[in-house]
């Protein structure tokens, strides 16, 4: 469905996007997916990262673009290994959808039960 849309995938800079600029870069009306690479350090020192695929469908979005993202997004997921997958429909819910806290020492140190 949605290779009749003029949506392009854009490249995203050669750092990660803060949560922050992800949240400001989406629309407030439209569905989207992104991909988005979270870098922290656990709280024992170690540098590490997670990678997850990310459905924006906000509330506010029409009927028929939640559907055809919605049945894109299996194909999509699909081609995409080792990523976490999260849907989100309010800005508020993308930390909470991450596992992003205030205090990155808290973070994972990638056992599953905390994901």
């Amino acid at each position: 469905p949605l290779a009749n849309t003029n949506d392009t995938l854009s490249r995203p800079p050669n750092h990660p996007t803060p949560p922050p600029r992800l949240q400001a870069s989406l629309p407030f009306s439209e569905c989207r997916y992104c991909v988005y690479e979270h870098e922290y350090t656990t709280h024992d020192g170690r540098p590490t990262d997670k990678i997850f695929f990310m459905s924006w469908m906000p509330n506010n979005a029409t009927p028929y673009g939640k559907m055809a993202y919605a049945e894109a997004k299996g194909v999509i997921r699909g081609l995409l290994d080792g990523v976490f997958d999260s849907s989100v429909t309010a800005l508020e819910q993308i930390e909470v959808a991450f596992g992003i806290t205030e205090d990155e020492g808290e973070e994972s140190d990638g056992d599953p039960d905390d994901w």
